[in-house]
């Protein structure tokens, strides 16, 4: 059953490019499951597993016929299967330090890292590239920086939210949900929101 669903929309210059992600958040009995849909174009659909601790420990996905693999996290290392193009298949076994955070490269799936690393502080970061056939990701010492609680208005109506810096600006609401994404004129946005 889901707890929460929206739709972010990408713009430049606050013109829709029609890039789109679309995302369900539903329980499940050992934590969360995020269903992600991200279109432009190509259409990547992914699965995301978060445990009890708000931890990303499996991610699965499938980019039109070309690419599709999963990541699973374990206790000091992350297993990846991955098939490229022309039924390619690579498996990969990445050793990580116990408190690495996966970064997923979904706005929904930000305020995971974002909240993991407030409460760890600079730590490693390990962030898939889905579309490359020579590694399976980017590990990297990555840290944090709050800058406010500060009221946005999107779509004619008015949010309280925490402003953190990561990469680009974040606008996360009471619930964690990313309402806004902004680096310089390119923003998304959460144009539709159910909980």
């Amino acid at each position: 059953m889901p707890i929460a669903e929206g739709l972010y929309q990408h713009r430049i210059a606050d013109q829709a490019n029609d890039i789109t992600e679309k995302w369900v958040l539903s329980q499940q009995d050992n934590g969360t499951q995020l269903n992600i849909t991200f279109s432009s174009d190509y259409t990547l659909t992914a699965t995301v597993l978060i445990n009890t601790s708000d931890s990303i420990t499996h991610f699965a996905y499938h980019i039109d016929d070309n690419f599709h693999g999963q990541y699973q996290r374990e206790a000091n290392s992350l297993s990846v299967e991955r098939t490229l193009p022309g039924n390619t298949r690579i498996s990969d076994q990445i050793i990580l330090p116990d408190d690495a955070i996966l970064d997923l490269p979904f706005v929904c799936c930000k305020p995971y890292t974002l909240l993991a690393l407030q409460k760890q502080g600079v730590s490693s970061v390990f962030a898939p590239l889905l579309r490359s056939g020579d590694r399976a990701g980017d590990l990297a010492k990555k840290s944090l920086r709050f800058v406010t609680n500060a009221k946005i208005t999107l779509e004619r109506q008015t949010y309280h939210t925490q402003h953190y810096r990561y990469g680009r600006d974040y606008w996360l609401n009471e619930y964690h949900h990313v309402l806004r994404a902004r680096q310089d004129l390119y923003d998304i946005i959460l144009v539709e929101y159910s909980r």
